[in-house]
C-alpha cells in the first residue's frame, strides 16, 4: 500500500506543482516602452509612451550608442510570483459587485537611467515615472468572470463525481492516516482538473484568452514622469554639467478593433515642461538656459505582433520647433521587440532622426495572477 501511495505522489506531483492554465493569467502589458530617462534626452524612437510595470527590469538598446535600463522597485520588495487577479489589477469585491481601484498602479513606479554618446558629447539621464490612473472595462471583466465561473463549476462537478471512483479503484482509502488521505485527495483532484481541461481544451484556451484580453487591456491611462540629464562635453568627466530636466504627463485611450482583442487603436496625448541648459552659445562662450513647453499626440495601430505609430510634438518657449516621427515595432517573442523609426527630431541642426535598429528587452519573468 505504501508503494502505491508513493507511486501516486510521484505521478501526481508533476501536475500538482504547476499552476493550472485555466486558473492563472500571465500578466503581460502590450509592449515594453522606452524608458523615461531615454525619452528625456529625445533619443528614443517615440517620446510619447505609457508605463509598463509587468517586468521588474527592462533594457533599451538603440543604434548601440543610446542605451537605457529601467527597473520597477515594487517587484524587488514583493517577492511573490503569484497574485490574485483582484490584488494585482486593483479590484475589490463587495456584495458580489466587483469594483476597481483606478489608482492601484501608483505604487509600481519605474526608475530608469540612460546613457547616450557621440563624437563630441556624452549624456547621462535619470528619471522616474508612475501611472496615476488606469481604467479597465469592468463590465467586460465581470462577463469573463461569469464565463469562468460556469466553466469552473462544471470542472468541479467532474472532479467531485470522479474523485471517489479513482480512490476506490486505486486503494483502500479508509485505512490510511488522515494526513495521507489529505495528500492523496489533493493530488487526485489536481489530476482530475487537468484531465477535464485536456478533454475541453478549446474551451479552456478560450477562458484564458478572454481573461487575458479583458484584464490586460487598459481603456484609459494617465502617467506622470520627471527626470534630469547631465552632459559631458568632449566626453570628459570634468566637463560635466546639468543639461535637461523637466516633468511630463501622458494620457492614452485604447479601443479594441477585433473580436479576438488582438488589434487596437490607441490615441495618446502628451505635455511636457522642459528646461534645457545643454546648448552652447559660441559667441558668448556660455550655455543657454532655455525653457520649452512641448504639446502633442500619437496615433497607433497594434496588429497582434506589429504596431505602427506616428507622433507629433509642437515646441513653444524660448524657441519654436516640432518633432514628427513614425515608428514600427515587431514582437519577436514575449519579452523581445525590434523597433525602427524615421522622422524629424527637435534638433533641426541634426537633420532627420534616423534609427535603423532598436531592441527592447524585458529581462525578468512576469508575475502570475491566479483566478479566484
Amino acid at each position: 500500500m505504501r508503494v502505491i501511495y508513493l507511486l501516486i505522489i510521484l505521478i501526481g506531483c508533476q501536475s500538482y506543482s504547476q499552476i493550472k492554465v485555466a486558473d492563472s493569467l500571465k500578466i503581460a502589458d502590450l509592449e515594453i516602452p522606452n524608458s523615461p530617462a531615454l525619452t528625456l534626452l529625445d533619443k528614443s524612437f517615440s517620446i510619447i509612451e505609457t508605463s509598463n510595470t509587468s517586468n521588474s527590469v527592462n533594457v533599451n538598446l538603440i543604434n548601440i550608442k543610446d542605451n537605457s535600463l529601467e527597473i520597477v522597485p515594487y517587484w524587488f520588495f514583493n517577492k511573490n510570483k503569484y497574485y490574485s487577479a483582484e490584488e494585482y489589477f486593483g479590484f475589490s469585491i463587495s456584495n458580489n459587485v466587483r469594483k476597481q481601484n483606478i489608482f492601484n498602479d501608483i505604487k509600481k513606479l519605474t526608475v530608469s537611467a540612460a546613457y547616450t554618446t557621440s563624437d563630441t558629447c556624452s549624456s547621462i539621464a535619470f528619471a522616474v515615472k508612475t501611472n496615476i490612473i488606469t481604467i479597465r472595462n469592468i463590465k467586460s471583466i465581470n462577463k469573463k468572470f461569469e464565463y469562468y465561473s460556469t466553466y469552473n463549476d462544471l470542472r468541479n462537478d467532474y472532479v467531485k463525481d470522479n474523485t471517489k471512483r479513482v480512490i476506490d479503484t486505486i486503494l483502500n482509502f479508509d485505512s490510511l492516516p488522515d494526513q495521507e488521505k489529505i495528500k492523496i485527495a489533493q493530488i487526485i483532484k489536481s489530476k482530475l482538473r487537468d484531465e477535464y481541461d485536456s478533454k475541453n481544451k478549446e474551451e479552456n484556451e478560450e477562458v484564458i484568452t478572454n481573461f487575458l484580453n479583458a484584464f490586460n487591456h487598459k481603456v484609459f491611462t494617465l502617467d506622470l514622469a520627471s527626470g534630469a540629464g547631465f552632459i559631458f562635453p568632449d566626453n570628459k568627466t570634468d566637463t560635466g554639467r546639468l543639461g535637461k530636466y523637466g516633468v511630463w504627463s501622458t494620457a492614452k485611450y485604447s479601443a479594441i478593433l477585433s473580436d479576438d482583442a488582438k488589434d487596437y487603436f490607441n490615441i495618446y496625448g502628451y505635455s511636457r515642461l522642459l528646461f534645457d541648459n545643454s546648448i552652447l552659445d559660441i559667441d558668448n562662450v556660455t550655455y543657454l538656459k532655455n525653457k520649452y513647453v512641448d504639446i502633442g499626440g500619437k496615433l497607433e495601430f497594434q496588429f497582434n505582433k506589429v504596431s505602427i505609430s506616428a507622433e507629433y510634438l509642437n515646441r513653444n518657449g524660448d524657441s519654436k520647433d516640432y518633432r514628427l516621427v513614425g515608428t514600427i515595432q515587431y514582437k519577436v517573442q514575449e519579452n523581445l521587440y525590434l523597433t525602427g523609426g524615421y522622422g524629424k527630431n527637435f534638433d533641426t541642426d541634426a537633420g532627420n532622426l534616423i534609427s535603423l535598429f532598436g531592441l527592447r528587452w524585458g529581462l525578468s519573468e512576469k508575475p502570475i495572477a491566479k483566478l479566484n
